[in-house]
């Protein structure tokens, strides 16, 4: 079957599917060899394959074992398809990964809470850093789509190893303040950022317990209201005079990498 053109019926209707994705559907879109190989590895199964024509025999060693046969299109239609500017040739359709609220937890689980966070590079480069510290998962209430292209891109694929619960959409009207009793039910200490806190977040003994560091958006940060009574530790990172905040993420990183080292855990 020779390569498809862009204006093929089955390329049109996969350009819509890919165009009008929103978050909550079923299936994610996964674009470039490196991310499709992180999920691959990651055990994922891939729905539908993409390939540009003039790749396809440089694909067949991240190809050889999947079962879903690829569609192969002439260059023009394979970027017709992609996000990106200048997209690697391929791209693959996967079930979108679902996973609940811990019902259980260990003593040294460590669980990153999202609140509202706006920007895919943030919450990508928060994903990867809470998979470096080993954390057992992400909650994510609000903001950016954790399983949105520039999302995973962000991730660096770390996204594909990680259990990112989306409760807005996997379990719709239940709110944050809900979710942290639940997880302080199971034994969890949860802990915030707030520019104005009293205690520095170094100062925390965090030992014999799990850990759900909450962070905010870029703009607000956390409206206390919305935790309810259900934090039990609000901490802030101390700056320079003149310096307001840090970026989202680099504050996470520091929060996480601090909660191990809190607790006496070595990665």
């Amino acid at each position: 079957m020779p390569p498809l053109g862009p204006r093929s019926a089955e390329v049109s209707r996969l350009r819509r599917q890919i165009r009008d994705r929103k978050r909550g559907d079923d299936f994610i879109v996964v674009e470039g060899m490196r991310l499709v190989s992180e999920a691959l590895n990651a055990g994922m199964v891939p729905t539908r394959v993409v390939i540009g024509e003039k790749s396809r025999s440089d694909l067949v060693d991240v190809l050889g074992h999947i079962e879903v046969r690829p569609l192969v299109v002439v260059d023009d239609a394979f970027k017709s398809l992609c996000s990106t500017v200048s997209p690697q040739p391929l791209l693959s359709l996967f079930t979108r990964p679902k996973y609940e609220t811990p019902t259980t937890l260990e003593t040294d689980d460590l669980l990153l809470v999202s609140v509202g966070v706006a920007d895919p590079g943030n919450l990508g480069t928060m994903i990867r850093a809470a998979a470096a510290v080993r954390a057992s998962g992400v909650l994510t209430f609000g903001g950016v789509d954790p399983w949105a292209q520039k999302t995973l891109r962000s991730s660096a694929g770390t996204a594909f190893k990680m259990e990112i619960v989306d409760p807005g959409i996997d379990d719709p009207g239940t709110d944050i303040a809900t979710r942290l009793a639940e997880l302080r039910q199971l034994g969890a200490r949860v802990v915030a950022t707030a520019a104005n806190a009293e205690t520095v977040y170094s100062d925390l003994d965090l030992s014999g317990a799990p850990v759900a560091i909450v962070v905010g958006s870029e703009s607000q940060g956390l409206h206390r209201d919305s935790l309810g009574d259900q934090v039990d530790d609000w901490v802030r990172i101390p700056m320079a005079p003149g310096v307001e905040s840090l970026n989202v993420a680099m504050a996470t990183t520091l929060m996480l990498y601090e909660a191990r080292r809190a607790a006496g855990q070595r990665l």
